[in-house]
């Protein structure tokens, strides 16, 4: 009886390996929180094995990257979002970073403190993940100003207008911020 199952497995390669392949997707769904701590405790090997069948076959993962961006320009809405991105993604706002500085007295726009140039980030009012919401060039000056990192992290994705409208909470935050800055001993 083997022997019969070697030999059709011999003959019907495609069969058995749709049979294993369904199969594993079914012990994976039906056992995720093992697929996950195995992962978990696994993540570094299998990205060192990724790493080294990325290095030894590159021309399978650019076909791969091909196929993907194909599908994605076959579908309007990505292409679009694409787009978008790419046309975004250019940095020539920073160029403004020098002139932000001196109109804002060297100061964050939210909290005031004055900063090293270096210390501040250059922000959009507008944020860039939103930019199909804005009427004009996500990059435009009038779009931008110069915020700290706490301060830009606590604007995260929400515009100006959005931000000021909280004044209670953008208040308590600073105030929060201002008191933790006090208790920081001096060097």
């Amino acid at each position: 009886m083997r022997e019969f199952w070697q030999a059709d497995r011999a003959a019907n390669p495609e069969k058995y390996k749709e049979r294993a392949l369904a199969n594993t997707r079914k012990w994976i769904a039906e056992n995720q929180d093992r697929v996950k701590e195995w992962y978990e405790a696994n993540k570094d090997r299998i990205r060192e094995k990724e790493r080294a069948d990325r290095a030894a076959n590159p021309e399978k993962y650019r076909e791969r990257a091909r196929r993907q961006y194909e599908k994605m320009m076959a579908d309007p809405e990505k292409r679009r979002k694409y787009n978008l991105k790419q046309r975004i993604r250019g940095h020539g706002f920073k160029k403004y970073k020098p002139e932000l500085y001196a109109e804002q007295g060297m100061c964050c726009n939210l909290c005031g403190d004055l900063f090293d140039f270096f210390a501040l980030h250059i922000e959009h009012k507008h944020p860039i993940c939103r930019a199909d919401e804005y009427p004009g060039d996500i990059n435009e000056k009038a779009n931008l100003h110069l915020l700290c990192p706490p301060c830009n992290y606590f604007k995260g994705t929400r515009t100006w207008d959005e931000l000021l409208e909280l004044t209670d909470e953008v208040t308590q935050w600073l105030n929060d911020r201002r008191s933790e800055m006090q208790t920081i001993p001096s060097r």
